[in-house]
């Protein structure tokens, strides 16, 4: 009997374990702190932008430009850029280093809350003089995944060819463009792209995509104007529009990026699950020390798997000699070490504690290297010479004193392959025509490790696919599919969210 379509019991559980991170265009904000709201500019255009993300495990880094062009007299403003708040904390949920610059020159950033529509969000708000004609606009930051239940179908997505087993799961990071509805007129052209790291085991973006929207009823594609360029890309371009928000406080053109992942029982520890999988996980992580502050752990496990929490040591005096390690699920490549300093999840919480100034990096096969970093929550990334390690270990050598604590903080500390790298503003831009269209476009060729045959990578070899399986009556479909669903959401909850298991002293 032929294989069924089947759609794994993730979808039957509403659960999510990601924040519904919300975030999107710079808007001018204006009232008292924790009153801020969007307002409007008759003279001010944003004429173009710029978003781009590099997707790693768990987490991306995204860098956003904006082309404005300021026909009235010269102003300056108040810009806010909107996020999700974590509700026990009052800090951005799942976001970090957030950074701006103004025609190449960084500017210093603060934090207020607001609101977006009927949303209570924080934003991270710096002040722009836009002289008449054009003012260039960056910002750059990291967020953690939004990961939850959902329809997946099995036999329909491009698998690697090492997933031939256990259960595929969805994550996803969004871009809402509604915020940059108060600016002068229309929109004049706007470019998003969402690319994989060669390190990121996501896969199948396009699909993972569509899925998503069609979970929570959209239309075939999360928004218009969306193309795969490639198996693991995805861009959208629209041309002199309007992305006011809905009823629903979202806008057409807001864009959803999702991926999917695999997922094993104890993934990181079990022999079932791929090893070209597990080396890009946790096993267990430990510190030297790990502070407790208001019933809230910094634990280390915190560092190496987001980047919405940071670790935080405890020990007596500034921090030096204090360390984290981390072993992966096998050994994995590395050549680069990308490294977020401090607490950086909030301007003033990086500047009123300690963070690393020298860290110390030490692989499984013993030699080490030493990393000087900047007093910046950037993403820092260092190259580092090619090797395969089972582990990894860091110790503070150095810090920069906190204003107001000395416990040290440290966001992430990650290890892998080479990042790509961002394309410029203008090269960006030239790269698309000012046509939107209505349709993601399907890939006609399969990408790196990306079976060309996807029903075939997703039965051959999977115990999902055996004929015992393909003949259960609906019934006992359902059962499997609620086992799959209970068993599938704590695993990956357990990965994604710091819940696995962790020795930690």
């Amino acid at each position: 009997m032929p294989a069924a379509v089947r759609v794994i019991a993730l979808a039957l559980v509403a659960v999510l374990l990601g924040s519904g991170i919300a975030f999107g265009n710079d808007a001018i904000v204006g009232g008292t702190g924790g009153a801020l709201a969007p307002m409007a500019s008759a003279d001010i255009r944003m004429e173009a932008e710029t978003v781009q993300a590099v997707v790693y495990n768990g987490y991306a880094h995204v860098r956003v430009d904006f082309k404005f062009v300021n026909r009235g007299q010269p102003k300056t403003l108040a810009l806010g850029f909107p996020f999700a708040l974590s509700g026990e904390r009052n800090v951005p949920s799942g976001i970090a280093g957030f950074q701006a610059w103004v025609d190449g020159h960084r500017i210093p950033v603060g934090y207020e809350t607001g609101r977006d529509g009927a949303n209570t969000v924080g934003y991270y708000t710096h002040q722009v003089t836009f002289k008449r004609g054009v003012t260039m606009v960056r910002v750059e930051y990291l967020t953690d995944a939004s990961a939850g239940s959902g329809t997946v179908e099995e036999a329909e997505i491009r698998r690697p060819a090492w997933h031939t087993g256990g259960w595929t799961t969805r994550s996803w990071y969004p871009y809402w463009v509604h915020t940059g509805a108060g600016w002068a007129g229309t929109i004049g052209k706007t470019v998003i792209r969402f690319r994989l790291a060669d390190d990121c085991i996501g896969f199948d973006p396009e699909h993972a995509t569509r899925a998503l929207a069609n979970d929570t009823g959209r239309e075939s594609s999360e928004a218009p104007g969306c193309v795969a360029l490639d198996p693991r890309t995805l861009q959208w371009s629209y041309a002199d529009y309007e992305p006011v928000a809905d009823a629903s406080g979202r806008s057409p053109y807001d864009v959803r990026f999702a991926v999917y992942e695999a997922a094993y029982r104890d993934m990181a520890r079990s022999a079932q699950a791929p090893e070209e999988f597990r080396r890009w996980l946790i096993a267990d992580a430990k510190a030297s020390s790990e502070l407790v502050q208001d019933g809230w752990r910094f634990s280390a496990l915190s560092a190496f798997s987001s980047v919405g929490y940071p670790w935080a040591e405890s020990a007596a005096g500034s921090g030096n000699g204090e360390s984290a390690e981390v072993r992966f699920g096998a050994p994995r490549p590395i050549e680069e070490i990308r490294v977020v300093s401090g607490r950086a999840q909030r301007p003033d919480l990086f500047e009123a504690n300690a963070r690393p100034k020298t860290l110390k990096v030490t692989f499984s096969d013993g030699t080490s290297q030493v990393l000087q970093l900047k007093d910046t929550p950037a993403l820092q990334r260092f190259a580092v010479p090619k090797k395969t390690s089972a582990s990894l270990k860091v110790e503070i050598v150095d810090v920069y004193p906190g204003g107001k604590a000395q416990d040290a903080y440290l966001t992430l500390v990650d290890a892998g392959l080479r990042s790509p790298a961002f394309e410029e503003f203008d090269v960006l831009l030239a790269s698309v025509s000012d046509t939107v269209t209505s349709e993601p476009s399907t890939p006609t060729a399969a990408g790196p490790g990306v079976s060309a045959n996807p029903a075939a990578a997703a039965d051959a070899g999977s115990p999902d696919a055996d004929a015992a399986d393909r003949d259960l009556p609906p019934a006992g479909w359902l059962a499997v599919a609620t086992v799959a669903a209970v068993a599938g959401i704590a695993v990956y909850a357990g990965y994604r969210r710091s819940a696995a298991r962790s020795s930690t002293s």
